[in-house]
């Protein structure tokens, strides 16, 4: 197994824009493909890029709250390639775009709701909306 990725991140005056790219390889996926009964790939890859802005940047400078709405792409393949002989599964290739938006009433909380929406060769999309508290220690 090879993984390998590369993260990138840049926040300039409340805009923020991170990505990340992950490619990664199977040397035996073949034999266990044939032991899981199903097709396991032996290249995959994914990544998203993702924007955001935080408001209170604007509406009140030096405020310890943040409110971001942002946009991301996301985008994998399972199955960017698979052993001589397997068939390729285009469910396993996959693209989302979400919409949403996060608000730090302080540094270490963090309120979130966003919608997603997310489709794939041969499949209707599939939307999905979450809604998240989390803590950041």
């Amino acid at each position: 197994v090879l993984i390998t990725e590369a993260h990138a991140a840049l926040k300039y005056r409340g805009l923020v824009v991170r990505g990340l790219f992950a490619f990664g390889t199977l040397g035996d996926a073949a034999r266990i493909s044939t032991r899981q009964g199903q097709t396991i790939g032996s290249q995959v890859l994914g990544g998203y890029a993702e924007a955001g802005f935080d408001l209170m940047t604007l509406l009140s400078p030096g405020s310890e709250m943040e409110l971001s709405p942002f946009l991301r792409f996301e985008g994998f393949n399972l199955h960017n390639a698979v052993a001589a002989g397997l068939t390729r599964d285009p469910l396993v290739n996959a693209q989302s775009i979400t919409a949403g938006a996060s608000f730090r009433p302080i540094t270490t909380v963090v309120v979130k709701a966003d919608v997603t929406q997310r489709w794939t060769v041969g499949a209707a999309g599939a939307t999905a909306i979450n809604l998240g508290v989390g803590f950041v220690y």
